[in-house]
């Protein structure tokens, strides 16, 4: 039988988790087997979610839930959110090498009226995980690619560059690279299964 389309995202994942590990040409042969699958199980996939139906103790949309009924989770997003202080970090200028299956992706480059890029969704994670401010313009990051591809072309190590959030306080030394955060770890967690951060 074939493998499910959710099980090739997840042996993506674990491929790209051991790339630092794999020569380059075998990586890429993995990838390329892996790509071709997920293309045919794209075809073949139905999209599997389905709406789910009230639970009969659930308070309707209208009403205003009492104490007693709000959850923790419900609370944290009434909040207000906090405003992140960069100023408060120093910045590291870092390359990233990343891999991705492009086949429903419209491209490597940002495009105004589509959300379906490599480069918007590698900015979305990098705003999430608070490693770059919310509206800065990538210039003001000293921000660069190596190149780009078009709608349904698949990479592996497209390298960008551009200043990140350092976990090392403004107020003290810089810290060394060893101690640093670990960028790819990080993004990996936000970005979507078939957009990988290799080193």
């Amino acid at each position: 039988a074939a493998e499910s389309y959710h099980g090739l995202l997840q042996r993506l994942s674990d491929v790209t988790r051991s790339a630092r590990n794999v020569p380059k040409q075998e990586l890429a042969k993995r990838l390329e087997s892996i790509a071709a699958q997920l293309r045919f199980a794209s075809d073949e996939q139905p999209c599997d979610v389905q709406p789910s139906e009230p639970s009969c103790d659930s308070v309707p949309a209208e009403q205003d839930p009492s104490p007693q009924h709000v959850n923790k989770k419900q609370r944290k997003a009434n909040k207000p959110a906090r405003e992140f202080d960069f100023s408060l970090y120093h910045q590291r200028y870092v390359a990233v090498e990343i891999a991705y299956l492009g086949g429903g992706l419209h491209g490597f480059a940002r495009q105004d009226n589509v959300e379906e890029t490599v480069e918007g969704h590698l900015f979305s994670a990098l705003r999430r995980t608070r490693l770059i401010p919310e509206n800065v313009e990538p210039t003001a990051l000293k921000y660069s690619r190596c190149g780009r591809t078009d709608k349904g072309v698949s990479a592996l190590g497209q390298v960008v560059s551009l200043l990140l959030r350092s976990c090392g306080k403004a107020n003290a030394p810089q810290v060394e690279e060893e101690q640093e955060m670990d960028y790819v770890r990080v993004l990996n967690r936000t970005l979507p299964p078939e957009i990988r951060a290799l080193g």
